[in-house]
């Protein structure tokens, strides 16, 4: 499912228009973005948690020349989804 039919199917579900569903889910993934770098992650019950994580700096290898990098640490976001929703994908 793509964005737009997401919010097609929002626009149909809260009976408003395209527009505002858009607007209302702009909003609702700036909010999510905020609680992630403001706390470091996101509790939704019966979804998951979203977790900041960052990776540790490392040395990386080009498999074509051998010649050796340094890789910096980076940010990224890790997802664990909530027991009742494995449950339910697993039925």
């Amino acid at each position: 499912m793509t964005k737009q039919e997401l919010i097609g199917k929002l626009s149909e579900d809260l009976n408003v228009s395209k527009q505002a569903a858009k607007d209302q889910f702009d909003i609702f993934l700036n909010r999510v973005k905020e609680a992630i770098t403001d706390t470091g992650e996101l509790k939704i019950p019966d979804f998951g948690i979203f977790k900041l994580r960052t990776t540790t700096p490392r040395k990386g290898r080009n498999i074509l020349t051998g010649e050796t990098k340094d890789i910096p640490s980076t940010k990224t976001i890790k997802f664990k989804l909530s027991k009742s929703l494995k449950d339910n994908l697993n039925k």
